[in-house]
Order: structure tokens, then C-alpha cells, then sequence
């Protein structure tokens, strides 16, 4: 059963190093998985706190996020909404803020303004945005989830904010120059 958390932290790597080199090109996917994640929570956000049959709030869930899917695929620039919020909103949740419950409201404000700061200017600025934010994104999330690549980088006295910067740089520059 251990080999399957391995199998998809691979499959979560390959995803990551598409996203920061080829983000620009894999919008129309990438919308479609999170307007899928953006229907699944708030399917099981909804239903949660009711006295309903198990079954039901998975139900629910999974319903809504194949229809907000759907939608995120259709309508494009909602769907480039919400990979640019979804994106920034997780990257400045993974920043260190105090302990304590005032700070993690403070903490989840934050997130979400910035996620929605950076969605609205992504559908004004659709190709520049998606390019710097799944560069950025893909590459933290690469040096984030690679456990492997941390060792190694350590091991030849590279922190990880370097390794997370030189991925960055070179994902956006690729997608830069190949994408018109």
C-alpha cells in the first residue's frame, strides 16, 4: 500500500514540472483540474455540517466537480481565475506566519486576497500571468514535493529558495519562447 503514496508523488512531480515549463500551453487542462477542486470543496463545504447519509455529501462533491470542471473549461477566462487563485492562494498559504488562532485567520485572509488579487490580473493579463504563475508555482511546488531534489540540493550546498528560483526563471523563460 506504500508504493501507491509513492506512485503519486510522481505522478504530482510530472504534473509540477509541466506545469512550470508548459503552463502556458496546459491552461485549458489545468482550468479543468481546478474548477474539479474548486467543485469538490465546495460540494463537501456545503454539505458537511448537515445530517445527511454519508454517501451523500461525496455525491455532492464529486457533482459539482465535474460540473465546475465543465465550466472552468468553457468559459476560459473563469477558468484562468481560478488556476491563478488557486496557485497564489496555495503558495502564500505554505509562507510561515505565527502561531496562534488570530494569525490564522490573519493567515487565510491573506491567502485568499492574494489569490484573488492575483486572478483578477490574470484575466486582464492572460498570458504573462498564467506564464509567471505556473512557472513560479510549478517550480515551488517541484522543490516542495521532491523530497529527492531537497537531499541532493543539500547535498551540494544549494537551499532550496535557489533551486525554487533557478527552476522559476527557466520555466517562464521557457514558456516565454514558445508560446506566442
Amino acid at each position: 500500500m506504500e508504493y501507491l503514496f509513492y506512485v503519486f508523488q510522481i505522478i504530482l512531480l510530472v504534473f509540477y514540472v509541466l506545469q512550470c515549463f508548459l503552463g502556458y500551453k496546459m491552461l485549458r487542462v489545468s482550468v479543468a483540474i481546478a474548477g474539479f477542486i474548486a467543485g469538490a470543496f465546495i460540494g463537501s463545504a456545503l454539505t458537511a455540517s448537515l445530517n445527511l447519509p454519508s454517501w451523500v455529501p461525496v455525491v455532492t462533491a464529486l457533482a459539482l466537480a465535474i460540473i465546475l470542471a465543465l465550466l472552468a473549461f468553457k468559459i476560459y477566462l473563469a477558468g484562468v481565475f481560478l488556476l491563478s487563485f488557486f496557485v497564489t492562494a496555495s503558495v502564500v498559504w505554505a509562507l510561515d506566519f505565527p502561531a496562534g488562532t488570530a494569525w490564522n485567520v490573519v493567515h487565510a485572509v491573506v491567502s485568499v486576497a492574494a489569490g484573488i488579487l492575483v486572478g483578477v490580473i490574470a484575466v486582464k493579463f492572460t498570458r504573462p500571468v498564467t506564464i509567471l504563475v505556473t512557472g513560479i508555482g510549478g517550480a515551488i511546488n517541484i522543490v516542495g514535493n521532491a523530497v529527492f531534489i531537497s537531499l541532493v540540493m543539500s547535498r551540494i550546498g544549494l537551499p532550496n529558495y535557489v533551486v525554487t528560483a533557478i527552476l522559476a526563471i527557466l520555466g517562464i523563460l521557457v514558456q516565454f519562447l514558445t508560446t506566442k
